[in-house]
């Protein structure tokens, strides 16, 4: 599977599932829209980035959960998620910075 390009959203997802949490949670912490939300997740989700868990269980159900009513389902980043959420925030651009790296004085940093 081709590597998945992170979302600015996609990144809000993963940071606030560092732990696992329900989607009414992850809805609130997020503010996304509920469409944009169960899109992202259900994209990570086949990217494996992202665990699917079960109210009453504790047990991961990954791949296997309704993803037309995700409301009943707990989320948590998976170890390749908390990964590619740093290898993301790190080839962001530094406020300030241009991307050449250079500073206004022409050296560079």
């Amino acid at each position: 599977m081709a590597a998945l390009r992170l979302t600015p959203s996609m990144k809000t997802i993963l940071s606030s599932t560092m732990y696992v949490e329900p989607w009414h949670r992850l809805q609130e912490e997020t503010g996304l829209q509920a469409g944009v939300l169960r899109a992202d997740l259900t994209t990570m989700i086949s990217h494996g980035l992202v665990d699917v868990f079960q109210e009453e269980e504790g047990a991961p159900t990954t791949p296997f959960f309704d993803a037309d009513n995700m409301h009943g389902f707990h989320f948590q980043s998976t170890h390749k998620g908390v990964k590619a959420l740093a290898l993301a925030r790190a080839k962001e651009p530094v406020l300030g910075v241009p991307s050449d790296g250079k500073t206004d004085s022409g050296q560079s940093s």
